[in-house]
Formats: structure tokens, sequence, C-alpha cells
């Protein structure tokens, strides 16, 4: 890790050689990582286009469950969403990585401002120890205060160099230590820390109007919303917590980085921005929907008009005939189809014994 540390210093060394001043020198440092990740903030903006390009069809879903808030429904909502974006090749997830670098390096920044002594004047740790015992301070910050205060008690160790004190990094901007920690109180560093949250939530808010909001942050319901307030405050609120424990610089280095990507968005929805879509869009993701459900086989609906054939299974069935004579339409008689044997009247011998008597 020494060797990313001195690269660190190096490169800010660099930005400082030409600006002469520290606060300048982060500015041009954060630019500077900013075109370094440039490749993968251009691939998070086409994954956000790819997204905004399902934007009818996750409209449509939603649509397709609006009302309904049960458990139930709401996983099915989200599995249709996802099956989505599985198919036309959305990943959700992709768009992360450049946020998540942004860590490390804040991480490093620290860790080298922390040590200016080893990684900006480049002296071996076993001489920074005997510095540390000279001064009787362990914070290198410190012992870099009282080195500039009181060099000619430290001119006796051996390693130091006699143009150290030229080569010791001033972060002093119109007076201020920007080495120094914020502390709550009455001083000129607790401006960092209430900037530090000003800023953070401004280009939250921005980031959000300039970035493509999805059907189901703007559809999703007071829970959503809530969930999207929280997250406004939050994220703010814990950066200015975190600048209560480190050097001012790297309060001003988040704010740069946060400015930056404001304005980076910014670009990007300009030259390449979000696709707009019509009413019709909108009806033709509703009808690919209704497309997608399985279709009901149609029922056969027989036709009071058709003619009636008789089943040879009631050939001989004096009932059945009686049936279909009743049911057959009184008024259209003539469309009955006659059946294969027609009934036979049976005489009547009752009639004929009565004569004979």
């Amino acid at each position: 890790m020494d060797i990313i540390y001195k690269l660190i210093a190096l490169l800010l060394n660099f930005c400082y050689s030409f600006t002469f001043n520290y606060a300048l020198a982060l500015l041009v440092f954060a630019l500077f990582i900013k075109i370094i990740l440039l490749p993968l903030s251009i691939k998070q903006h086409k994954n956000s286009l790819k997204q905004a390009s399902l934007r009818p069809r996750e409209t449509a879903i939603m649509n397709k469950y609006k009302g309904k808030t049960d458990r139930a429904s709401r996983e099915k909502r989200q599995m249709e969403i996802q099956q989505l974006y599985k198919s036309e090749g959305y990943n959700q997830f992709a768009g992360c990585l450049p946020m998540l670098i942004q860590l490390p390096i804040i991480l490093l920044i620290y860790n080298v401002i922390r040590h200016p002594l080893t990684y900006f004047c480049n002296l071996e740790k076993s001489v920074v120890t005997k510095l540390k015992e000279v001064g009787g301070v362990t914070d290198e910050i410190a012992l870099l205060t009282d080195i500039k205060a009181n060099f000619s008690k430290y001119s006796g160790v051996e390693g130091i160099g006699e143009d150290l004190l030229g080569r010791l990094p001033d972060f002093t901007v119109f007076g201020v230590d920007l080495a120094q920690t914020p502390q709550l109180g009455v001083n000129i560093l607790i401006l960092i820390p209430i900037f530090t949250f000003g800023f953070v939530f401004l280009s939250t808010k921005l980031t959000r109007k300039f970035s493509y909001q999805s059907p189901q942050m703007q559809m999703g319901g007071e829970d959503v919303k809530l969930s999207m307030g929280i997250m406004d405050f939050m994220l703010p609120a814990f950066s200015m917590f975190i600048t209560f424990g480190v050097p001012a610089v790297i309060g001003i280095y988040w704010i740069y980085q946060n400015l930056l990507g404001v304005l980076q968005q910014f670009i990007f929805v300009k030259v390449k921005p979000y696709p707009v879509f019509t009413e019709e869009d909108y009806k033709e993701a509703e009808r690919w929907i209704r497309g997608k459900k399985k279709k009901r086989p149609e029922k056969r609906f027989k036709d009071p008009d058709r003619p009636r054939v008789r089943s040879l299974h009631h050939i001989d069935d004096d009932e059945y005939n009686a049936k279909v004579v009743d049911t057959e339409p009184k008024n259209d008689k003539g469309k009955v189809q006659d059946s294969l044997i027609s009934p036979v009247a049976m005489k009547d011998y009752s009639r004929d014994k009565g004569e004979k008597k």
C-alpha cells in the first residue's frame, strides 16, 4: 500500500506545483480522478439509457398491479419487472461501480494527508519515529506543525536533511490550516462540515433531477417517497459526521467530488438525453402486457337455428323423440331434420274389441 500512498502524494504534489494551494490542488486532483473514471461513468449512463428505453413496459407492469398492496402482488410485480430487465439485457447493478470506487480513493487520500512526513517528504519510518520522540507527539500532522514552528529542535535528527523545511507540505489556505480536524465550537473549521452537508444535499437533489427515475420510484407510493426523503437527509448527515473525524482537506475533496459529479451528469444528459415517449408508446406497452396473458380456449356456442340430428343411440326411444319435438322452436319446425326412422302410430285394438262386443 505504501506504493499507492506515495503515488497519491506524488499526484497531489504535482497539482500543487502549479496551483501553489492545496485547496486548488485537491480540485485538480478530483478532476483528474473524474477523468480516470470517465469510461465507467459513460458506461453507467448508457446503462441508465437502457433502463429508460424500457419505461413504457415497466409503467404498464406497474399499472397492472396498481392499487394492489398485498405482499403477493408486490412480489409478483417485482418478479415481472426483473424478468423484463433480464430479457432486455439491463443490469441494474452495473452503475454502482463508479460510486464504490470513490470510497477507497477517499481512504487513500485520508491516509496520505494523515502521514505527510512519510508520503509527501518521503522520510523513512525510522526517521519519522525519531522525530516523534523528539517532539513528544504521535500524530504526524501535529508533528508537521511543530517542525514548522521549531525546526531547530529537530535539526539534529539524522536523516531529515537540511532542505526538509522547504519540502514540508503547506495545507494552510487564507490562514486556515486544512490539515486540522474540525471540532465542535466557534472556529473557522466548523464551516467545513456545514458546507459538506449543504453541498452533498444539493448535489443529491440535482443529480436525481438530471438522472433517470424509474416508474417504481415515481409510482411506488408513500413508502418509496418516504425512503427517498430519508436517504436525501441521511447521506449528507453521514458525510457531515465523517468530516468531524478527518482533516478538513478530506471534506473539501468530498465537496469537489459531489459538485463535479453533478456537472458530469448534466453534460451527459445534454449530449445523450433520455428518450421521450408518446401516449401511443404507452398504449403499445399496454397491448404488450395483454398479449403476454394466456388466451383462454374459445367456447363453442350452439346455434339455435342449426338443424338437430338425432343420435342412433336414441333411435327407438319414443320418449326422446317427444322431448326433441317439444324443445324445437315452434316457429321454425321446418328446419328440424327428420330422424332415420319415423315413429310409427300404434293401432288402438281396444276400440275394435268394443265394437265386437
